[in-house]
């Protein structure tokens, strides 16, 4: 069974970084903080990124170093490396991203960790290849929806939101059971999200 842990974050974004294990096999989601010192490296199967914006990959460089794989959504492969999409420019001026190797997934991928499966789903609105990843009840879905029934911004590169509400449209329509580890503050059920979700009416 895997087990997860909320991992504490160095930045006034405050992007959650989480660290699942497995069997003697981890990984990190979104590494906005570097590894602490309890962390094995070499046990770091993978970095999983929700999506490609800056706050959510601080730390990808220091979470490699032990030989991870960078997994992330086939549409969003382009925006690792560059400033411009990543949002280091717009946020910082400064041209930052990650140019490392990564490998892109597609709606519906298996991800095996340790003896348990995570499944990756495509929820794109937030940015082109934003996704979400299904461990059982625990669904890590980035900047897509948070606690209180609010979702990501729209307005920055590759933002569309109407891919956004039909991929929220989507996660409605699951196990309301489910809970929700967003990439901003705590977590909360998907049926409480329900109950406090407006959709927008833009034009």
């Amino acid at each position: 069974m895997i087990e997860s842990k909320r991992l504490a974050c160095r930045v006034a974004y405050g992007a959650n970084c989480y660290f699942l294990t497995s069997d003697g096999e981890s990984c990190v989601i979104d590494p906005s903080t570097p590894p602490p010192a309890f962390i094995d490296l070499s046990t770091v199967k993978y970095v999983l990124l929700t999506h490609s914006h800056f706050d959510h990959i601080l730390a990808i460089d220091e979470w490699v170093q032990g030989g991870a794989e960078v997994l992330i959504g086939e549409s969003e492969l382009s925006y690792l490396p560059r400033a411009d999409l990543n949002c280091y420019r717009q946020f910082f001026g400064i041209d930052r991203g990650y140019s490392g190797a990564s490998r892109g997934l597609k709606d519906g991928d298996k991800i095996q960790l340790g003896g348990d499966i995570i499944t990756y789903r495509e929820t794109p609105g937030h940015t082109p290849g934003s996704g979400i990843f299904i461990s059982g009840r625990d669904y890590f879905v980035g900047d897509t929806v948070f606690a209180g029934g609010g979702y990501g911004r729209f307005d920055l590169p590759g933002g569309d939101y109407k891919k956004l509400f039909a991929s929220i449209d989507r996660i409605l329509g699951w196990d309301e059971s489910a809970i929700l580890y967003p990439g901003h503050g705590e977590k909360t059920s998907l049926f409480e999200f329900k109950k406090s979700y407006r959709k927008y009416n833009g034009d």
